[in-house]
């Protein structure tokens, strides 16, 4: 995978056990880039430390899980100045209209501060 916003926006779409939109142009804060929505099949072959994870960090119990069944990942890839920033959210099959309308109001209350 190359190091641009639209090589890891195509990535996503080629991971075995995960459904990818196509990729989407998005604008967050000033900075363009790229939203996905990503769901795990009942196939999800990825594992890192016994565990599927789509994030993991410092390849231990704190890596993030990938969206379960009906859940959907919402992914958005930016491009900082040369460096690409991904912010994501999950929402499960039971959020609420209020939960999505919060989690909408966050997205757009994202301020970018570039290095």
């Amino acid at each position: 995978m190359g190091p641009t916003v639209d090589d890891l926006a195509t990535a996503f779409g080629t991971v075995p056990g995960l459904d990818a939109t196509s990729p989407t142009d998005v604008t967050v804060d000033g900075f363009s880039g790229k939203q996905t929505e990503l769901t795990a099949q009942a196939s999800w072959t990825l594992c890192f430390g016994g565990e599927a994870a789509l994030w993991p960090i410092n390849g231990g119990p704190d890596a993030k899980p990938p969206p379960g069944p009906d859940d959907v990942e919402r992914v958005w890839i930016l491009d900082v100045n040369g460096d690409r920033l991904v912010i994501s959210s999950i929402v499960t099959p039971d959020a609420t209209d209020d939960v999505q309308a919060e989690l909408e109001a966050i997205f757009a209350s994202i301020q970018i501060e570039a290095p």
